[in-house]
């Protein structure tokens, strides 16, 4: 396929090339990649491998809605670790520690709103700058109420309470480049890790996932598997506790 500009295209006409101009039907058809088993709806007319524009991609432009659908439905799994290293090969330990908790577990929450009323009980306001400092280290994240409800699992709404611990004392924090597999984007993200004890047997893993200074996403799981936390701890380690 070759493209051509208008100019081009007139040159060609005058010359008697056989250009046919027609857009393609409106309807869609269709089309299961192979490599991912991900079905697809491509405009008629359309090659599957044209349904977005590479070069746009790697600067993360959204070109095919219905493409992109498919790559969201995916979440986490939509991204892929550039930066290399993890857990092991820095010499840390597979279970990380579990700290006595300073905060309680709150009610579970049923609506965006309530959670947005919750988060900004705990910070004080709509939003608040969490700061850590250990040495010649520091860093910095913004924790935005409304930004951050959006992205609460309701079911685990009732941890929230522990999220001021997790970003002024934590375990581990790591750096990564990730790119997402359908549109290119690279981005660099920053993962705080934490681990909170609930009861004897139990504890909440805590991760808060940051961007560009700006906290984006959150996992908080009761569980009694400390090692479920390993997946998250890939990248370059930037602090650790010792």
């Amino acid at each position: 396929m070759v493209s051509h500009s208008a100019r081009e295209v007139e040159k060609l006409k005058r010359e008697g090339a056989d250009i046919k101009e027609e857009r393609p039907d409106d309807d869609y058809y269709e089309w299961t990649n192979p490599d991912t088993g991900e079905v697809l709806k491509i405009p008629n007319g359309i090659d599957p491998g044209w349904v977005y524009n590479p070069g746009e991609t790697a600067w993360g432009r959204k070109i095919s809605k219905d493409a992109m659908d498919a790559w969201r439905a995916q979440g986490a799994k939509a991204w892929e670790g550039l930066t290399p290293g993890g857990w092991e090969t820095h010499g840390r330990p597979a279970n990380i520690p579990v700290d006595a908790p300073k905060a309680r577990v709150g009610p579970t929450l049923n609506t965006v709103s309530a959670a947005v009323r919750a988060i900004k009980r705990i910070l004080g306001g709509e939003e608040k700058v969490f700061s850590f400092h250990s040495g010649s280290f520091r860093y910095d994240v913004l924790v935005n109420a409304s930004i951050l409800a959006g992205h609460v699992d309701l079911k685990r709404s009732g941890f929230l309470p522990f999220l001021p611990e997790a970003l002024e004392d934590p375990y581990e924090i790591w750096l990564s480049f990730e790119r997402h597999k359908g549109t290119g984007k690279v981005v660099l993200r920053q993962r705080i890790i934490k681990a909170v004890r609930l009861d004897k047997n139990r504890g909440v893993l805590l991760v808060a996932q940051s961007k560009d200074g700006v906290m984006e996403a959150w996992t908080m799981v009761p569980t009694s598997d400390f090692k479920y936390l390993n997946r998250q701890r890939r990248g370059r380690l930037i602090w650790a506790r010792q």
